[in-house]
């Protein structure tokens, strides 16, 4: 089972969009050739549609998220052809695996005490068992982060972010830059943004891998440095900007209280 009602930019689909989208996402679970639509739409929905399908759904690691589409004579959208890397006996061996790994994190020490325990020890393991890669097969997904050892920035937010909303924690992937010596890198980057205790922090366990020190606090104890982990947009954003394409709203993050270190 998958708590949908973890979803960020779903719910601001319009009814129309909502019952498209749920035809290709029920087609793209029964590993569907062609997928036609109930009732024609526009490029400005067929977008929004798609950007959900891309960014708010980290479970469907079967698609390689390009698509060939149809059009009627009025150039509106009636039909896509998803694009599969795994067979559906593949995905489904692949997707049982991952969540057996998700959910065998709950035996850890203090996993239940707070959400913010959940958060913590899942972003551990998710950065402490992945390395970065952007070549090898399946990288942009939570099967190469959580099964296979490696993941580029995709792979790790959809990882995080699959796990997170297993254990009910509302969450959504972040589409932006990063700035490389003053100046926006042309290659996008993809991060967290989640609910904690009523209020939004961004999260970047791309950043934050690999834990290679870590400092003593006042009580001797040794905490790893963790520099994205909670932040609100007047901190995170220093160093990143929005994808200009984004056709949704964002979660304000206006909050510190939840970052790693004020906890």
């Amino acid at each position: 089972t998958y708590p949908s009602n973890t979803r960020y930019y779903y719910h601001q689909l319009t009814d129309k969009e909502k019952r498209i989208f749920s035809q290709i996402y029920d087609g793209v679970n029964k590993f569907a050739e062609r997928i036609d639509f109930y009732q024609p739409c526009t490029k400005a929905e067929f977008d929004r549609i798609l950007f959900v399908l891309r960014f708010d759904c980290p479970e469907l690691f079967q698609l390689d998220l390009s698509y060939n589409y149809y059009n009627n004579s009025s150039g509106q959208f009636i039909a896509i052809v998803p694009h599969y890397v795994m067979t559906s006996t593949e995905y489904t061996t692949a997707f049982r695996q991952v969540m057996t790994k998700i959910r065998s994190l709950s035996s850890q020490p203090n996993f239940n005490r707070s959400d913010f325990d959940k958060q913590y020890i899942i972003y551990r393991q998710l950065i402490q068992n992945n390395d970065y890669n952007k070549v090898r097969d399946h990288c942009g997904t939570a099967y190469s982060a959580w099964m296979l050892g490696y993941s580029k920035c995709s792979g790790y937010t959809r990882a995080l972010n699959l796990a997170l909303r297993y254990y009910g924690i509302p969450c959504c992937e972040v589409w932006g830059n990063t700035y490389d010596n003053g100046a926006i890198d042309p290659e996008s980057h993809l991060w967290t943004a989640l609910l904690l205790d009523g209020q939004w922090y961004h999260c970047d366990a791309t950043w934050d891998d690999p834990v290679t020190d870590s400092y003593f606090d006042p009580f001797g104890n040794s905490v790893p440095i963790l520099p994205y982990l909670n932040l609100p947009d007047a901190q995170m954003m220093r160093a990143r900007t929005y994808h200009p394409d984004i056709p949704m709203t964002l979660p304000v993050c206006n909050s510190d209280d939840m970052n790693f270190y004020n906890v």
